[in-house]
């Protein structure tokens, strides 16, 4: 549609539209004149016809009846029914059959053309009409004609006619489709000597604009190519389009190379402001996490913790262990800040149900001071390759969703089981849940279901786009499902890897 609007617009389109608008309009007046005439002629043909086989039908009736001595009844026509239409057969040579004036058949030549006494011919000829009816089937045509038998003023009965007039009707058509196609090769040689002139008339200006809208499309769309509009460009003429070109393509060419260095220059500045975008974000959540755990631990261990030395042993520990991971991930924003990225950290053989026990330990505290508990599902060992502290992030965030967007009071459960020979990992919590509609958001950077108590507990909005990154990156999927106001469940599955 586009490229016929451009084309409209030049004086060139315009013609050639309006051309063939009037060839089309002059083509189609021929075929309903030509149609028209030729159906006339068929049926002026076929009424002919058939008013002669009635004249000459009821004249036979007629002696017959005189000749046999029986009355002008139909009696009379039922008792020489089949002498009548033998008789009919011999001298037409077209099939016939004779009913009785309700339209019953007495006899036929051929039973299977006059089983049917409900034709719309049989019909009028039982109120008294004379009629026909064509019909087309696998390429024959033929007419069922019907007429009451009037003899001395007394109908007796309905002869009814079937002749074939597929010769008719092909020589129609063939007539017509040399008319039509003589017609369209008049005007298709009419149509291209107006175009060539038209051509030469409009042609350089035609190309020169062309070239000129190629040009804007290609600064839009930041793809010029002084090669391409060179080639396409009527240049080499030493009249005033000439000149024209010629300006314009210097023109263009200077214009090319300030579009190519504008380009690079914008990529360069959005691909530096989306990478510390990220960054950034990414620096937020994930300083988060540790800290979130070592605040606890400390504030347990202040609120009376350190009397009980086995949980001032394990807290102290916990507190250790996230010390350090929370150095090791200052370290690689160190190196993130070189342009390292993730992926170029070596995976290493792991046990992920050791993992997920693990994580559920560290993050017990927390799900006790909110008036939940955890329970942990894992199989004995669920070897896979991983980046360990990367996918640890994984099972923090959406145990730490679980706890903040569950109903207080229930259980969280996390399950590690091999599920379709890969590694399988759900956490479950029940709540308000999450509605299809958010479902299909829930992992976007930013996307909140619960904008208001998202802020209140310090959630931008990153954990869920930040784990679905970190599956992808293991070659996995993560996927939620909830049942509103019961049970929400997010799954993450891995390829497992091959022990030994």
């Amino acid at each position: 549609m586009d490229n016929f609007k451009k084309y409209w617009n030049t004086i060139r389109g315009k013609l050639a539209v309006l051309m063939l608008a009037i060839f089309a309009l002059a083509f189609a007046i021929i075929n309903i004149v030509v149609g028209v005439k030729v159906g006339e002629n068929n049926r002026d043909t076929i009424t002919s016809e058939l008013a002669s086989i009635k004249t000459n039908c009821e004249i036979y009736v007629r002696q017959s009846f005189m000749l046999s001595g029986l009355n002008n009844d139909a009696a009379a026509f039922q008792t020489s029914a089949n002498q009548i239409v033998t008789e009919l057969l011999a001298s037409l040579s077209v099939p016939v059959g004779a009913y009785d004036l309700q339209g019953t058949l007495i006899s036929a030549s051929a039973q299977e053309l006059f089983a049917d006494p409900s034709a719309a011919d049989i019909t009028e000829a039982v109120a008294g009409n004379t009629a026909y009816e064509l019909n087309t089937v696998s390429g024959h045509t033929s007419a069922c004609y019907s007429f009451p038998v009037v003899v001395e003023g007394a109908t007796v009965g309905i002869l009814r006619f079937v002749k074939d007039y597929t010769p008719l009707f092909g020589q129609s058509r063939e007539t017509t489709t040399a008319i039509m196609i003589t017609t369209i090769l008049v005007f298709a040689v009419m149509y291209a000597l107006i175009m060539i002139l038209v051509g030469n008339i409009t042609g350089p200006v035609v190309r020169l604009s062309r070239v000129s809208q190629l040009v804007a499309d290609d600064i839009a769309n930041s793809r010029l190519s002084s090669i391409q509009l060179k080639r396409q460009m009527p240049l080499g003429r030493r009249d005033e389009i000439g000149k024209l070109a010629d300006n314009f393509f210097k023109m263009v060419s200077k214009l090319n190379f300030q579009v190519r260095t504008i380009k690079q220059d914008r990529d360069s500045i959005q691909k530096l402001y989306d990478h510390r975008k990220e960054f950034f974000d990414s620096v937020t959540h994930e300083l988060k996490t540790p800290l979130t755990s070592i605040r606890g631990y400390a504030q347990m261990i202040m609120d009376g913790g350190y009397e009980d030395t086995a949980f001032l042993n394990k807290g102290m520990g916990h507190i250790i262990k996230e010390s350090d991971r929370l150095k090791d991930m200052v370290v690689k924003l160190l190196e993130m800040s070189d342009n390292q990225h993730y992926n170029d950290v070596p995976y290493e053989q792991m046990d992920l149900a050791a993992q997920v026990k693990d994580t559920c330990e560290a993050m017990q505290f927390k799900a006790t001071r909110y008036g939940y508990s955890i329970r942990c599902l894992a199989d004995e060992k669920l070897t896979i390759m991983a980046n360990t502290a990367r996918l640890r992030e994984v099972w923090i965030n959406l145990i730490d969703n679980a706890i903040k967007y569950g109903e207080s009071g229930t259980e969280v459960l996390v399950v590690a089981t091999q599920r379709s020979g890969r590694a399988c990992v759900e956490v479950r919590n029940r709540g308000k849940g999450i509605s299809p509609e958010e479902a299909e958001k829930i992992f976007e950077p930013f996307y909140r279901t619960d904008k208001k108590k998202s802020r209140e507990m310090g959630s931008a909005g990153l954990g869920l786009s930040l784990c679905q990154k970190i599956v992808e990156e293991h070659k996995g999927e993560i996927s939620v499902s909830s049942v509103p106001g019961k049970e929400t469940v997010f799954t993450v599955m891995l390829p497992r890897a091959a022990e030994g």
